[in-house]
């Protein structure tokens, strides 16, 4: 009897810094990590590795949560300024204004500027390998030619573009 009762005491005593820890890690918010509610280090070799070990777990997630947040605040900037361009220009469209100018043209080549940043922001999202990466050559004249065509014909007749043929990139 004496035997179990000081194991159990014994045992309970080497588990006591886990306890702890895990009592610790309860309270840490998946939207909040914070590294600074473990308690400090026991003394114990294996113990303090493990509290280092989920310190460090608990810091590259708080980190990797502001990333995103401040990805889907940037993101959603961008996308408001031109939903408000094309929303405007619908509006305009609807009132019959502007009978010079398409307001429909310009709001459909707003949306289609918007789609490609939907279509960018979507790559961006998927984790990036560079030795799997496609690569696909693209003729340089074409890509100008494109961001050109994109341009209202006042600010197109301001440009003018020499290249050599054939410039691949």
């Amino acid at each position: 009897l004496v035997a179990f009762l000081a194991g159990r005491g014994w045992g309970r005593g080497i588990v006591r810094p886990l306890t702890r820890l895990r009592g610790a890690l309860a309270g840490v918010r998946a939207d909040a990590p914070d590294a600074s509610v473990l308690p400090a280090p026991e003394g114990t070799e294996e113990v303090d590795a493990l509290r280092e070990a989920l310190a460090t777990l608990l810091n590259g997630h708080a980190d990797s949560l502001t990333r995103a947040r401040r990805f889907a605040a940037d993101a959603a900037h961008e996308l408001r300024t031109p939903l408000t361009t094309a929303l405007g220009e619908l509006e305009l469209a609807e009132r019959g204004g502007e009978s010079s100018r398409d307001p429909i043209a310009r709001a459909r080549r707003t949306l289609g500027d918007m789609a490609t940043l939907v279509e960018r922001l979507l790559v961006l999202s998927v984790p990036f390998d560079a030795g799997s990466a496609p690569r696909e050559a693209v003729d340089l004249d074409d890509v100008v030619s494109e961001a050109i065509e994109t341009l209202d014909a006042s600010q197109r007749a301001r440009i003018s573009v020499t290249m050599e043929p054939d410039a691949m990139v």
